[in-house]
This record gives C-alpha cells, structure tokens and sequence, in this order.
C-alpha cells in the first residue's frame, strides 16, 4: 500500500527550521510563548504511533525539534543584531556610497551603502530623503550632517528592511551634502558600460526597458508603462529572479557542453558567472536567492545522478533562510518557493489533461498554469489585485521577452569584446518597441481582479491544489471529494468574509513632520492630514507600505493651504481637497472644496476653525487636533481625542475622553511606538488595533 505522502528528509528538515522562523516570529510580534511548549508535546507524542520503530521515530523527533529551535534561534539573533544597532535620534556626520535613487518631482530618495556614522564604520544602509533633486549618481560617495532616525521594531516592513539591511533614515537637504569622491566598483563599473552600450545602440524609452529587462532598474521606464505591465501580470520579468537565472545558467551550459572539463569544475565557472550577475544587479535580495537555487541544482547535478527537483528545492529553501531567516516573509521569496513548488508538482497532471494539445503547447502551458494559480493568493494578499489577463499574457510575452533577454545578454558580452558590434541592437529595439505599443495602447487596470479577501482561507486554497498534484497519493474517488468539500468551504469562507460590512477602518500614521488618518468606508478612502513638513516621496512610500493607493479625497487641517496641496497633489491621485479658508487657491488642477462642514456617505466632518476637525463616524465623534488649541464649537462629548502630543489644555477639558498620540506619550496609547495605529468602528463601538 502507498503511502499517502512521502516526506523526503530534507523536506522535513527544511520545513521544521520553517516552523522555528514561524513560531519565533509569532513570540516577537503576538508574544504568543506558550505555543512552543504545546508543539513540542505533540511531537514527542508522535513515536506513540510506531511501537516497532521506537528508536527511529524519537530519533525523527529529535532532528524536528533542533531545526525547529535552531530556526527560532537563527530569526531571533538576526532581530537582535538590528536591534542593538539603534542609534539614539540625534545630529550624526553621515557618509556613504550612493547605491540607489528614486525621484518624485521635486523629491528625492537616496539609498546609502558601506556607511560611516560619525567616522565608524556600519554594516547597515540608510535611506536620505531630499527636498529636491540630487546632483551625484551612482557610486559617488557623498557626506552630510543631519539628524539621523532608526526605524521603529515593530514597523510593519521591518523584515523587507532587515532583509536589505536597511537600518536609518535621515531628512537633508541638497545644499546640506557635499562630494567625497567616487568609490571604486567593479560591479558598478561593468553596470555602468552596460548601460552605456545600452544607451548608444538604442532608443531611450527601449534602453530603459532593456535596463529593467537585463538588471532591473526600471527607474528609467515610464510609469505609466510600467503600471500597465504590473496590471497585466507580466511586471516580473523586470525583477532580477529565477527566470533570468534560469536563462543564463540554460545558456552558459550549452555553451560549455563542448568544452571537456570536469563537471563540478564547469558547475563553479556558472556559479561564479551568476555571482558576478548578482553583483551587476545590485546583489538584489531576488539575485541572490535565484542564484543560491541554481548552484544548488547545478552542484547536486555535477556530483551525482540526475537531481531530485524537489530535493534540490527543499535545499535551496534551508540554504536561503540560514543565510538570512527573514526572507521566509518577503514576499519575492514565497513566489520563488511556491511556484517553483507547484510547477514540479502539477507539471505533469497538467501535461496529461493537455494531451490534446501540441506537445510544445501543453509544456509551456504546464508550466504557466501551475505558476499561475499557485500565485494567486500570494498576490492578492500582499498587492490587492491580480490580473485576469495574466496566463494569457505570460503565454504571449513571456517567451518573447526571455528570447529578447538572451539576445542581449549575449550582445552585451560580444559588445565588451567588440565595440562597434552594438549595431545588433537594432533587433531587440525594434521588438521592445513593438511590445511597448501593446502595453500602451489599452489600460489594463480594466483587466485586474482587487478588493478580495482570503485570510485563513488561503491555507484551503493551497490544500486544494496540492491534493491535485501527483506527490499526494489517494485514490481518484478520494480525491475528488476531499477536493470538492475544500472548495465548497473555501468559496462560502470567501463569500463570508467579503460581504460588506456597516465597518469603518481608521489608519493612524506619522510621514516626516506630518500627520495622517485615513478612513476607510465602503468606496471611501479618506485622507486626513495636518501635512506639515510634507515631503510627497515619503508619503507616497507610506501610502503604498500601509497599501493605501487609492484616496478618493483629501481634507486639509490648518494653514499653508496652497503648499500641502501642491505637494499631496503630487502623490495622490484624488477627487478633492476639503479646506476651511479664506484663501483663495489657484493653479491647483484637483478640485478644492472650501467649506466649513461636508458630508461623504455616512460619514460627517465639521471644522473647529481651520486647525482642528470634528468627524462623526457611525456614532462615534472624533477629535482631530494636532494644533494643541482646546475648540469645542460642537458642545460634543468626544469619544476620541487625537492630537500630536500630550497636552495638558486638551487633557484637561477632555479629561473623560480616550486619547491618543502621534509622538512618543509615557502611558499613553501613540502611534509613534505601535508603527501608526488602527481602529475599527462598528454599531457605535470602537476597537484599538495595535
């Protein structure tokens, strides 16, 4: 008799260093201690199951538990070493190598890399915002005085900045930074010829394309372009991962099939090739992982038989996180491991039900199909869309784009040798050309699936298809009854938990030196702001981080009306601005509403003068007042007050009331230390989500 699941060891012990990583991060942010002590107990209860293999099965046991605490000790020691690399706020002279720039109009974000704080050196980055535009690029090495901030423990994108050891942040301006010389890169160099050659053969809007393709920089590809490829589920191929990898390594082995030298020895030629890619790339998180996965299939390969695909998997997984335990919850890294996993697992159920179909065309939708449908989840959960065109277009594009990466892949290495050989690149120009047409000639935001929850119902959706595949082994009937009762509970879970609820969500956060609330409510995304020191690039990564994109309108608190406009404008793509002002604004292209009280659906808002807002929400009467004035117009009794800091005039007058903070308030509930606040408003009654 078959055994319903055969677990391969290193999948085991892949999975148990996993579940450490997992149970550690649940005791950091839930401090949920007690689960460890009840999953130990149902392991050692385990062996109860197999009287006659007592001895392999605690041996079993065992190996489960010490990868089990060696994952928990590995995430726990990282978030330790970021932690204690704190620096207390504080004016700090600030020194690094530009290794990354993004622009918003006027403003800038700056990525710095091998850093010196105050002349020490530090293995961590820090993030400068600029008010304005940089005038140095890539790899000049620049110094500046500032205040210097360390993100928060608990900020919500703590593990992507752990990831990319992303430490600081610091606000300049440009007149503030001075040059300190360019910092010698041989990756940087080999970048920087590419794309020179790049742009000398073609287009600018193909080279910026062809840049995004062959290293993923796609900060030179037009926005709106690039947001129709997002919609239209083929964005990936711009990120450095496993499909660039893949081709590389495909195309290196071809090459060297003639050449007669040992097969472990033409093993470390790829991988030192592949390391040099990554390097060119930026050593991107995604590079790195896709490169670790190859040389782990290339090496199994070289020393033994043919590869186990599921094996090799599993061992590139162990490799990934005892490099770095936080990629189990980055969001590149799931797709990578899921895919890759449902591809090997369903490729050949799919293959037999396409039968009927060319034996290319059945393969390549082998392949799509399981990539597919394994990402649907991961995508809707961590962007709020997915693409109902995207298998469609990943059977069209894919392909094409792939040819056209080897085509330059391979044009670029002979352009190193012979410079005048970039004429070549009329072919690839050509056909970016022609691909760009189709992404611009229809806005595929018209083509996308958002706004569906999946929760724990994700869990039964990943069930369902691993029942499916071939490594699950029951018999037919079995199958289809486990596979119809899971989706008959995963669609009546959907449908329940996406039926609209009388619910309001309210996001508190702090951007710069200003003050946000966003109400959420049906069809509206409200935002709320004093605005003050705005700067549109920090907000705008805030917006996207909390996954705020789409504010249907802006209500503006106290003065400088025209500027915080301006600069909101810029960033947000709303309906109106709410104000509460003498002033007359011009040259604003969004509508302004000038009022002192309005209404959006059920929700009512009432200005205290310019400076403070009364906001009525399903029974509930908030204060929003970040001035520090005590202005009651309304005679409400409030039942939350929010304002910046403690302040003993507002906390005197709404003595009875609950209050909370944007800053830092001993006692108190704040926004500063919890990484924003959420609230939730039901029937009149008031939640606090920390």
């Amino acid at each position: 008799m078959k055994k319903i699941l055969n677990l391969r060891p290193i999948a085991i012990i892949s999975l148990s260093f996993m579940s450490g990583i997992f149970f550690a991060y649940l005791k950091f942010k839930f401090n949920v201690s007690y689960i460890y002590l009840v999953l130990l107990s149902i392991l050692f209860v385990i062996p109860l199951f197999n009287k006659n293999k007592k001895f392999i099965s605690y041996l079993f046991v065992l190996i489960v538990v010490v990868c089990f605490i060696s994952g928990m000790f590995n995430f726990n020691s990282q978030l330790s070493k970021y932690s204690k690399a704190q620096k207390q706020t504080d004016v700090y002279n600030i020194e690094g190598t530009v290794s990354e720039i993004n622009s918003i109009n006027n403003y800038t974000s700056v990525t710095l890399t091998n850093i010196k704080i105050n002349q020490e050196n530090n293995n961590y980055k820090i993030k400068i915002y600029i008010n304005g535009n940089l005038n140095y690029k890539l790899n000049d090495r620049i110094a500046v005085s500032s205040n210097l901030f360390s993100y928060e423990m608990k900020d919500s994108k703590i593990y992507y900045r752990i990831l990319n050891k992303l430490r600081y942040y610091a606000y300049v301006n440009q007149s503030d930074i001075y040059f300190k010389g360019e910092k010698n890169n041989i990756f940087f160099s080999i970048r920087n010829k590419i794309e020179n050659i790049l742009d000398n053969g073609m287009d600018e809007d193909t080279a910026s394309l062809s840049k995004a393709l062959l290293i993923g920089d796609v900060g030179g590809v037009d926005a709106d372009l690039l947001q129709n490829f997002r919609y239209g589920g083929i964005a990936h191929i711009f990120s450095v991962s496993g499909l660039h990898i893949a081709l590389i390594s495909v195309l290196l082995i071809f090459l060297l099939k003639k050449v007669r030298i040992n097969k472990i020895l033409k093993s470390f030629i790829i991988m030192s090739i592949l390391i040099i890619y990554s390097g060119v790339c930026g050593f991107s998180a995604s590079s790195v992982r896709a490169s670790i996965m190859c040389s782990t299939y290339l090496l199994i390969k070289a020393i033994g038989n043919k590869p186990d695909s599921l094996n090799s998997l599993f061992l590139s997984f162990l490799i990934v996180l005892l490099l770095s335990p936080v990629n189990l919850f980055d969001v590149g890294f799931q797709l990578s491991f899921i895919v890759t996993f449902f591809i090997i697992t369903l490729n050949y159920p799919c293959k037999k039900t396409l039968k009927f179909l060319p034996e290319k065309i059945a393969s390549s939708f082998a392949v799509i199909i399981p990539a597919t449908i394994s990402s649907l989840p991961i995508l809707l959960m961590n962007f709020g869309y997915v693409s109902v065109l995207s298998m469609m277009l990943n059977f069209i594009f894919v392909p094409v784009l792939s040819l056209i990466f080897v085509f330059l892949f391979i044009s670029i290495l002979l352009c190193f040798l012979i410079p005048f050989y970039s004429i070549i690149l009329f072919l690839p120009n050509l056909f970016l050309n022609a691909i760009s047409g189709v992404f611009m000639i229809f806005d595929y935001s018209n083509f996308i699936l958002s706004g569906i929850k999946l929760s724990g119902f994700a869990i039964v959706y990943y069930l369902i298809i691993a029942i499916l595949s071939d490594k699950i082994n029951l018999k037919k009937l079995i199958k289809k009854v486990a596979v119809t009762t899971l989706a008959i509970v995963f669609i009546a879970g959907v449908i329940i938990i996406n039926v609209p609820q009388n619910t309001v969500k309210l996001s508190m956060f702090k951007c710069g030196y200003g003050y946000y609330l966003i109400i959420n409510h049906k069809n509206e995304n409200i935002l709320v702001c004093d605005g003050s020191g705005l700067n549109s690039y920090t907000l705008s990564e805030q917006l996207s981080l909390i996954g705020e994109n789409n504010i249907t309108c802006v209500v503006i608190v106290g003065g400088n009306e025209y500027l915080k406009i301006k600069n909101i404008e810029s960033c947000v793509n709303a309906n109106c601005f709410y104000i509460c002002s003498d002033n007359e604004i011009s040259g604003i292209k969004t509508e302004i509403v000038n009022t002192e009280s309005f209404e959006r659906g059920n929700i009512k808002f009432y200005y205290n003068g310019e400076n403070s807002l009364h906001i009525d929400i399903l029974n509930c009467d908030i204060l929003f007042n970040i001035s520090g004035t005590v202005n009651n117009n309304y005679n409400v009794v409030y039942d939350l007050v929010i304002s910046d800091s403690f302040n003993e005039e507002i906390q005197n007058f709404y003595e009875n009331t609950k209050t909370v903070f944007y800053k830092k308030t001993e006692g108190f509930i704040d926004a500063e230390s919890s990484c924003g606040l959420l609230f939730n408003i039901n029937n009149g009654k008031m939640y606090i989500r920390f």
